[in-house]
């Protein structure tokens, strides 16, 4: 009596028409760069005999690319340099897909140095990103080219909003600052017409600077001239100060006030202070000093949790002088206010609005903490998790207290999103961050179902490599994947066609019986068939 193991000989494979010579390094890249070449490869035609190189690249800018311009350089032992250029027109190549079905033909046999510059690409509204000397340089394994393309949009917008900034100065060194940043990202947004009028007024602002230092050094010399002349001007000098005493006199009495007005300030007395200061109509600093006053009383009804009356205060600091210091802190406490009202109403593009500009200009602790909040419960309701979530991040590390119910909500759903994405890792590294704070069902136990899920299908090995992103933090995964392992190592050799021979009252029968797969219904098992008569089902 003997087992014997049935298998099928093996086909030849045709090697085909083309023969790889050499792959380019992954992910050719350049900075500003709306595309990434994610493979290269240089081919032999066995039929003409010529090499050739094939491209593939992914769109990583947010709008549709019409055409694109780039140059092989092609270079062999001797130093001998080719260089290749190539359009792709008419691509329609949205974000994030792949393009590069042309050929590049390499009549240079020897060469095995290769680089790829990429010289234009036109978009659909017609603007056109363009970098001298780009040459694309590798940037190694990236696990996720959307959040790649994400992370350089983030750097491209970080350095648009820092070039505004600097260019809304009147200082022509930031103006020139802007100048910078904004000739590096020229093709981005509407950065060449902000570049244009960055110009125009850098050369208005250095004009200005000029003429300031011509009138600096001329009063210097004036300065020199007048203590040349001390004696001369003796008698002008006695004329000023008849001049002063009687401006002094006009000015004492509501100096005196003004004077009494401080005190009470600095006394702290916020109420009384604000009315002398009212009554002096704008006498000398008494507008700011007046935002001070009210801005402190709105703080005082925040400390007694009266929020209406903190509101009406915050309004009068603004009203008495929106350009002071106080004045705009108190603007940020009512744009919070205002992001409230518009939630309310349901006006969620206004309420993100409000919430956003008041916490990116909030001075005060508690307010940021508010209206950071207030930005990320908007940001949740319009189902954007990733802005919820890294808003109320920062919030919860201030005051966990507070904060904390929000920030295990939005993160479970974000954690969530990732796993409804299949991207498991990240969504378990979120969710072990609120997983003691929610009483939401177990991610874990989600992904360890649907890991069993796929091994019921026969399909292990995709199970196993699940349940091993969750199995350091859930040992029930680790303890199945130990499991599932074992097991099918121990039976992988065998899957396949069985046959028993042998006499069955007197007569030679042969039995066959087909191991199929190896499954997991509740436990490990293989899948039988018998091929003789019926299913004998799982073991």
């Amino acid at each position: 009596m003997s087992d014997k193991k049935e298998s099928n000989s093996k086909k030849e494979v045709d090697e085909g028409r083309y023969t790889t010579l050499l792959e380019f390094e992954k992910n050719l890249w350049t900075h500003g760069s709306p595309i990434i070449v994610e493979k290269g490869v240089l081919e032999n035609d066995k039929v003409s005999n010529k090499n050739r190189v094939n491209l593939k690249f992914t769109n990583i800018f947010p709008e549709t690319i019409r055409d694109v311009y780039l140059t092989v350089i092609a270079k062999d032992l001797e130093g001998n340099v080719d260089e290749i250029d190539h359009s792709y027109k008419a691509l329609g190549q949205k974000y994030l897909s792949t393009k590069g079905v042309a050929k590049l033909t390499i009549d240079n046999k020897d060469a095995n140095d290769f680089k790829v510059r990429l010289d234009r690409v036109v978009f659909e509204d017609g603007r056109v990103w363009e970098k001298a000397d780009a040459i694309l340089e590798p940037e190694g394994d990236i696990e996720d080219i959307e959040e790649f393309a994400e992370e350089k949009l983030k750097e491209y917008e970080d350095a648009y909003k820092a070039a505004l900034n600097y260019v809304q100065s009147d200082d022509s060194e930031h103006i020139s600052e802007g100048i910078g940043i904004l000739e590096k990202i020229h093709w981005y947004k509407d950065s060449d017409d902000r570049l244009n009028d960055a110009y125009k007024k850098f050369e208005a602002a250095k004009q200005n600077e000029d003429r300031k230092k011509s009138r600096e050094d001329s009063i210097k010399k004036r300065e020199v001239l007048v203590k040349k002349r001390f004696k001369i001007a003796m008698g002008v000098v006695i004329a000023v100060v008849i001049l002063i005493v009687l401006s002094v006199v006009s000015f004492f009495i509501p100096n005196l006030q003004y004077g009494k007005a401080k005190k009470l300030l600095k006394d702290e007395k916020y109420v009384q202070a604000a009315k002398e200061f009212d009554d002096l109509n704008g006498f000398l600093k008494s507008e700011d000093y007046e935002a001070e006053c009210y801005y402190n009383i709105g703080l005082d009804y925040l400390k007694k949790s009266d929020e209406e009356k903190a509101k009406k205060n915050f309004q009068k600091a603004y009203d008495a002088d929106s350009n002071s210091e106080y004045g705009e802190v108190a603007n940020s406490f009512l744009d919070y206010y205002r992001g409230e009202e518009a939630l309310k109403e349901n006006k969620i593009d206004d309420a993100y609005n409000y919430f956003k500009k008041s916490a990116d200009s909030a001075s005060d602790i508690n307010l940021a903490n508010k209206a950071s909040a207030g930005f990320a419960q908007v940001s949740f309701v319009k189902g954007n998790y990733k802005d919820a979530w890294d808003s109320i991040q920062n919030v919860y590390s201030k005051d966990p207290k507070t904060y904390q119910a929000q920030y295990a909500q939005y993160g479970y759903e974000y954690a969530k999103q990732f796993i409804g994405k299949e991207k498991y890792k990240k969504g378990i590294e979120v969710y072990n961050k609120v997983a003691k704070l929610t009483k939401e069902q177990n991610l874990n136990e989600v992904i360890y179902n649907k890991a069993k899920a796929i091994a019921a299908k026969g399909n292990i090995a995709a199970a196993s490599d699940l349940l091993s992103k969750i199995s350091k933090g859930y040992p029930k995964a680790a303890r199945l994947n130990d499991k599932m392992l074992k097991f099918d190592r121990k039976v992988k050799t065998w899957l396949g066609l069985w046959k028993h021979h042998g006499k069955v009252k007197g007569k030679k029968k042969t039995y066959r019986i087909y191991i199929k797969e190896v499954l997991y219904k509740g436990d490990m098992c293989l899948s039988i068939t018998d091929k003789n008569n019926k299913k004998l089902g799982f073991d």
